[in-house]
């Protein structure tokens, strides 16, 4: 993987001159601060020998790296030129590609499981889908360890008995979300108005009753509160659904920024969340919208509304509960007559306690901060575009067979395997899903099959020795920038020694970056990199 990073960053600094450079360059820009009497840095030219070897790669790697990023030899130190300092570079390059070749490209690394990311991508790339699925598959996997902020250690990602258990509950619950056995689920559609709809405890110990809509609309009155539909709380049959629903912007400006944390520039949203999955939609002021989604939901997904904002943090540290205060100062200064009309009111609390009028509990009903108001909505489903799902014939065809199960899973564990199937290396496989359709039917024993083929160490461990170096190359080029497997594109291009030269791999990769394939790796390097997790570890005073 390092060479792979050396190989990523030449592409990105610059190209790299032809095969000239010589070791003449070494010895004379190198060995005045490294040799046997002196040895700058703790290293002397000798360590790398004549050629890279098991021993030395480590120096001949380090000294490329300081080559190419100029800090070796120093600027103010060498007269080395720019044409000169590509000549080495490739000469470093030359020697390092010619201990790959020599070597059959053997594996620097051991195998590594995937990890969680690495999983799921990778899960859902074997089986065609646009995501893992809405009902939250991999939430039982372990977290991962970074290692210097990053995931992708292998002597972290360790592998045990209950990760192949964990992988196993996570693999059935996407594949029974993706593959429908049975008869075709009734469609049905249901209306809901504003009074059915019921904001959810942000802690699971309340015994209150769930704040309630109005007949004028659902408020969302507090970020940290989850909206949800009182006859769509949990999704109850995989398939697809259209949502519609109603709503406006409310009250923006009504309160300063500087108490709300607000700005009166932000926009007023609506997030729709499906499991893990969530789409977001502006609301413009006092003008009703409806908002239209069609989406393939998970069985058991959870359905809820939400105000993305980073707002009322400010009064309380972050407490919300103290931002309906805010409204009881705003009556009092703007309206001092309606504040004295509404202290009036006031009743004491059930122990007979009476509340200061300035308490926030006075005032949970005269809010008018920014936020949603949702009206009404519509949910119909779950329906199908065809059936069996299209989506579920892409894997097994129109009409599946056990007489087939060849054909059906192998092309499923060519994707999974980032390589060719064997001879007779499915026929376990085949072997299981034949014992089992008898007892489960034809669709539910191919699933089963599917299940033992994303379980199998072909698929769950990275750099595996059944990969020849091509397919090694391909896989660890997808799984650095894509955090996947590599697709039907890359498994062909390497088996065809279309990545065999610098031009081929530095065309893929532009490609990739052009067409957005390579967003994982320009998210997640950034962020191991600098450990940005950790980046709220004492967060800023926002007074100061």
């Amino acid at each position: 993987m390092r060479k792979l990073v050396f190989i990523i960053s030449f592409l990105l600094l610059a190209t790299v001159c032809g095969a000239d450079g010589d070791r003449a360059l070494l010895e004379k820009h190198c060995a005045q601060c490294h040799n046997e009497e002196k040895a700058k840095g703790k290293f002397r030219l000798g360590y790398l020998g004549d050629r890279p070897g098991t021993d030395s790669l480590e120096y001949w790697l380090d000294s490329l790296d300081y080559v190419v990023a100029e800090e070796m030899p120093p600027e103010d130190e060498s007269t080395l030129t720019v044409d000169q300092r590509k000549r080495l570079i490739a000469y470093l390059e030359e020697m390092l590609e010619g201990f790959e070749i020599a070597r059959g490209g053997e594996s620097v690394q051991e195998p590594r499981r995937l990890n969680n990311r690495e999983f799921e991508n990778s899960v859902r790339d074997v089986l065609l889908l646009e995501d893992i699925g809405t009902n939250l598959p991999t939430d039982n996997l372990i977290g991962e360890c970074l290692f210097h902020g990053f995931d992708t250690h292998g002597q972290t990602l360790g592998f045990s008995r209950f990760h192949l258990e964990q992988y196993l509950g996570a693999v059935r619950k996407v594949v029974d979300a993706t593959i429908l056995a049975g008869g075709r689920p009734e469609s049905r559609r249901i209306e809901i108005d504003s009074e059915s709809m019921y904001s959810e405890h942000h802690r699971q110990n309340s015994t209150r009753p769930h704040r309630r809509g109005k007949r004028s609309g659902f408020d969302f009155l507090d970020p940290r509160q989850l909206g949800y539909f009182e006859d769509f709380n949990i999704v109850p049959e995989t398939g697809y659904y259209r949502v519609k629903i109603q709503a406006t912007g409310l009250d923006r400006g009504v309160y300063s920024s500087e108490d709300t944390g607000i700005h009166h520039g932000d926009p007023i949203r609506l997030n729709v969340q499906m499991g893990d999955r969530e789409k977001s939609f502006d609301l413009p002021d006092g003008e009703l919208v409806e908002i239209e989604l069609e989406e393939w939901m998970a069985a058991g997904t959870r359905f809820r509304l939400r105000y993305p904002t980073d707002g009322l943090k400010m009064r309380g540290n972050g407490n919300f509960k103290f931002q309906y205060a805010i409204g009881g100062y705003h009556i009092k200064n703007t309206d001092p007559r309606k504040w004295e009309e509404i202290v009036a009111t006031l009743k004491p609390t059930p122990s007979g306690r009476m509340r200061t009028p300035e308490s926030w509990h006075n005032w949970t009903d005269y809010w008018q901060g920014a936020r949603p108001r949702v009206l009404k909505a519509e949910v119909e489903g779950p329906y199908f575009k065809a059936w069996p799902p299209v989506r579920q014939m892409a894997l097994l065809g129109r009409n599946p067979s056990i007489e087939k199960a060849q054909e059906i899973l192998k092309p499923i564990a060519e994707r999974a395997w980032r390589r060719p199937v064997l001879e007779g290396e499915l026929d376990r496989v085949v072997e299981l899903v034949q014992s089992k359709a008898g007892e489960l039917g034809v669709v539910e024993a191919l699933k089963e099959g599917i299940v033992a083929i994303l379980v199998s160490p072909a698929f769950l461990l990275l750099n595996g020795e059944e990969l020849t170096a091509k397919q090694q190359f391909a896989s660890k080029f997808s799984s650095f920038l894509q955090s996947t497997l590599p697709d039907h594109r890359l498994r062909r291009l390497a088996a065809t020694g279309g990545l065999d030269s610098f031009g081929e791999v530095k065309t893929e990769l532009e490609r990739l970056i052009e067409n957005g394939k390579a967003s994982s790796f320009l998210r997640e390097f950034p962020f191991g990199w600098l450990e940005l997790n950790d980046i709220n570890f004492m967060a800023p005073d926002p007074d100061n």
